[in-house]
């Protein structure tokens, strides 16, 4: 552990102060979030700086939940995707949640979007996006997490079950 310690460390800046963001050095992976390699697999930055802190693993079935992140979006100073608060590390900001405490943390506002379908919490132009991401390789999980709607959801849209009308054009290249 003390080898992982002085590795993660290694690539946190918290030259900021105490209650500022740590932000990860290394560059952040495809979602946005920094990563490490423990034991031989690639884990969350953000996952082992809370574990660190707490000397526990993170439970099954739950999220380690940026509070910093959720305060920007409320106040108005950040939005849903990828940003820098992804990158913070400062145990201080992170607090462990269940999926659906994080998506209620994360867009509280959510109930209160408008759609075109009736109970639907998607708009057709976000379900384009959706598609458009998970053709580029993002993960259902972090788009469950960015829409504030369930994984089944989601996997719904990538295999054609839900949402079959809207469509995305091809990118063609010449």
């Amino acid at each position: 552990m003390r080898d992982l310690r002085s590795r993660f460390e290694s690539k946190v800046d918290r030259s900021a102060g105490l209650g500022a963001c740590h932000l990860w050095l290394d560059a952040p992976g495809r979602e946005g979030y920094g990563s490490i390699f423990v034991a031989g697999r690639s884990r969350l930055a953000h996952h082992v700086a809370w574990e660190l802190a707490t000397g526990r693993p993170v439970p099954a079935g739950h999220h380690v939940d940026h509070e910093c992140h959720n305060e920007a979006m409320r106040n108005g100073q950040c939005h849903h995707g990828i940003c820098q608060h992804h990158l913070c590390c400062n145990e201080r900001h992170l607090i462990l949640r269940t999926p659906q405490e994080h998506v209620a943390a994360s867009f509280p506002w959510q109930h209160a979007r408008g759609s075109s379908h009736g109970r639907a919490k998607l708009t057709e132009s976000q379900v384009a996006e959706i598609k458009i991401a998970l053709s580029g390789g993002t993960s259902v999980t972090s788009l469950a997490l960015r829409f504030a709607v369930s994984i089944a959801a989601i996997s719904n849209i990538k295999q054609g079950k839900n949402w079959t009308h809207v469509t995305v054009p091809e990118r063609r290249f010449n």
